[in-house]
């Protein structure tokens, strides 16, 4: 082999090859990083700001090993692009199976109730009435439902930064059900007459406005 050799930008003699080589031997509890920088301080390889040039160190070392002219003690992390080597271990299958056994034991059970309901309410056929809701002209699906949901509840208190009461949101849904059915001017009637009514009895205590 030609000596010296360049790597990492570094001229690399056969005698500090050797100096690595004796290192590895005498430490061999050393892992790789610390003997990247023991190597810098030896060397007094340093970046013009001072600090170890601790990287080019490791990666000179690695290229060393790829020519076999060391032996590297082994990583203990994976490099870059590798998988991490994982040890097989011995497992008490035994604990682990009952374990599994127990937890879907557990899962079984809401879900044996839940199917035993599903069957009692399409058990229960008085329930799909549908041939007497069509003869009468009554809706037999959701969308009136879920139109109404839209309709009533979400365009008028689901606006951006609006939180409501319970008891206030229930108002306000009586109020916009009565705006959208055309009640209104009814239901003010009535109201202005029970009104008119508890003024005549003196009795406003409770005022309560009928639909």
């Amino acid at each position: 082999m030609d000596w010296p050799l360049k790597i990492q930008g570094r001229l690399l003699s056969e005698k500090e090859v050797n100096q690595i080589r004796i290192l590895l031997r005498d430490n061999p509890s050393w892992n790789r990083s610390r003997l990247s920088r023991e190597l810098c301080r030896y060397w007094n390889w340093q970046r013009p700001d001072g600090q170890l040039k601790d990287m080019a160190c490791r990666e000179l070392l690695r290229k060393l090993e790829f020519r076999s002219l060391i032996k590297l003690p082994p990583r203990q992390r994976p490099g870059p692009g590798q998988l991490p080597i994982i040890e097989p271990t011995e497992v008490d299958r035994t604990a682990v199976s009952c374990m599994f056994s127990e937890r879907l034991s557990f899962r079984r059970k809401p879900l044996k109730t839940a199917l035993k309901k599903l069957g009692q309410y399409f058990g229960d056929h008085s329930k799909f009435q549908y041939k007497i809701f069509r003869k009468n002209g009554l809706p037999t699906g959701s969308g009136t439902v879920e139109s109404a949901i839209r309709r009533v509840i979400n365009l008028r208190v689901k606006g951006a930064g609006m939180f409501w009461k319970r008891e206030n949101a229930e108002k306000m849904f009586f109020l916009r059900s009565l705006v959208l059915t055309g009640k209104l001017k009814t239901a003010c009637r009535r109201a202005l007459g029970i009104v008119k009514d508890m003024f005549a009895n003196n009795a406003l205590d409770d005022l309560c406005i009928a639909a």
